[in-house]
């Protein structure tokens, strides 16, 4: 583990900035993400249709009064994101003048060109008109800028600077259910991009089932159904290719549950209760839990833009935390102060 070295002319009080500022960004990026699901829930994506200015006005001189209905959503997630990437500017300027470590350099520096492409693209979502591929890229370039953040911000850590590598089987084996952990999320939140922007959310409106029935077998009959029950809601027939995309984000989700929920069950057999990694896990699975609620609550109250953004944003949440959980098995330490409680290594 590399420690945490810095330049001779650095600071305390300068240490102490560059963590409290990437700790910021990372909780910032989540809220952004957050508002740009409030953006979206709304379908306020061309509430203002002109970019980089706001109703020809600068972005930031546009007058409060005119702050209304879909145009509040969209004008604010703007200027959040102004404020993301000046932050992430700050902090990045602060860790070339302070930080010594070249990964932590260069990952601040594609953090920042990060933001700046992630700015461009959602200017290039409104001057197209909201085109899919791009929607999609902007919110994935989103979730991954999370990732960047967390890692930048874990990198300013105690925990970081001063544990030991691991050298067990066992705790590599742990790592490697947690770093598939990772990837499971990250693929579900693209499917549910894809899902979102697609709209597919509502392919299904029902909950547990799926088009009236509870096995998809044969589609045929999901398609029928679903059709059947949007048809009672008023909503338009969806062709089967966007059904099948939904009935996907569904079952992956469940992957995703038995996976997180399997590897907790071995954490906890082969951990004691109180060592931070079972207690990592444990936050993971209450995530995951609210997830599941929340994506169900989605599809039964019709995609209300609170909980559906809400959804989105608590994705983002599990894939940081289990992102971060993937980070600490660096540290052995961070298994337990004690030997497992039942290596079969």
């Amino acid at each position: 583990m590399t420690s945490l070295i810095h330049t001779p002319s650095s600071s305390t009080s300068a240490i102490k900035a560059i963590r409290i500022l990437s700790n910021i960004l990372a909780f910032s990026v989540l809220v952004l993400i957050f508002a740009g699901a409030l953006v979206k829930s709304h379908d306020a994506g061309l509430s203002v249709p002109d970019w980089p200015t706001t109703y020809g006005y600068n972005m930031f001189l546009f007058p409060w009064e005119r702050w209304v209905d879909g145009i509040f959503y969209e004008h604010g997630h703007r200027l959040l994101a102004s404020g993301v990437g000046f932050l992430t500017l700050i902090l990045t300027i602060c860790i070339f003048r302070y930080e010594s470590r070249r990964f932590v350099k260069q990952l601040s520096a594609i953090a920042l060109a990060s933001v700046i492409i992630q700015g461009i693209l959602g200017g290039l979502t409104v001057r197209y008109g909201l085109p899919h591929q791009i929607s999609i890229a902007h919110g994935l370039l989103a979730q991954t800028l999370l990732l960047m953040a967390v890692t930048i911000a874990y990198a300013q850590s105690e925990e970081w600077s001063h544990g030991e590598p691991p050298s067990e089987s066992l705790i590599r084996r742990s790592r490697l259910y947690i770093v598939m952990i990772v990837g499971a999320i990250y693929i579900q939140l693209i499917l549910g991009a894809i899902v979102r922007h697609t709209g597919a959310g509502l392919a299904s409106p029902d909950f547990p089932t799926l088009g009236g029935t509870w096995f998809p077998v044969p589609f045929s009959a999901v398609v029928t159904g679903s059709n059947t029950l949007r048809a009672n809601l008023g909503l338009p027939p969806l062709p089967e290719g966007l059904i099948a995309l939904h009935c996907l984000h569904r079952a992956w989700g469940l992957i995703t549950v038995i996976l997180i929920t399997v590897t907790t069950t071995f954490v906890r057999r082969e951990y004691t209760p109180t060592a931070p990694i079972s207690r990592s896990m444990s936050v993971l699975v209450a995530i995951v839990v609210l997830q599941f609620i929340l994506g169900a609550t989605t599809v039964v109250l019709g995609r209300e833009p609170l909980i559906t953004s809400f959804h989105v944003a608590t994705g983002a949440l599990l894939l940081g935390c289990s992102f971060l959980v993937a980070l600490r098995t660096s540290v052995s330490s961070f298994f337990s102060a004690t030997s497992p409680t039942g290596s079969r290594s």
